[in-house]
């Protein structure tokens, strides 16, 4: 995935899709049964600093404030409908207690 630069969040999401990828179980689990290289993949200790790496950047992501969401035209909408059924809910309130409309 590639990541603007200067996108911290982003950065911080691709980091963590890679380490899950590398940590897959499936994928370790053939590596050992097929390879004889010294790669250093079948050592366990490699999977457990992945997984801490893993674990660090999944705080890091939480730990990010979430940006404020910019209300989408829908949002308008119903804001807006909503705005416009309590102002006749108050009118009606206003009309039915005899007080006058304002």
């Amino acid at each position: 995935m590639a990541v603007p630069k200067g996108n911290y969040r982003d950065s911080l999401i691709a980091i963590r899709d890679r380490l899950a990828a590398e940590t897959d179980d499936v994928k370790w689990a053939k590596h050992k049964r097929e390879c004889n290289c010294q790669c250093g993949m079948a050592d366990i200790r490699a999977l457990v600093a992945l997984t801490k790496r893993l674990e660090e950047t999944l705080a890091a992501i939480a730990a990010i404030p979430a940006a404020p969401k910019e209300a989408s035209a829908v949002d308008k909408v119903r804001a807006a409908a909503a705005a416009r059924r309590d102002e006749l809910a108050t009118r009606r309130a206003n009309r039915e207690s005899g007080a006058p409309a304002s």
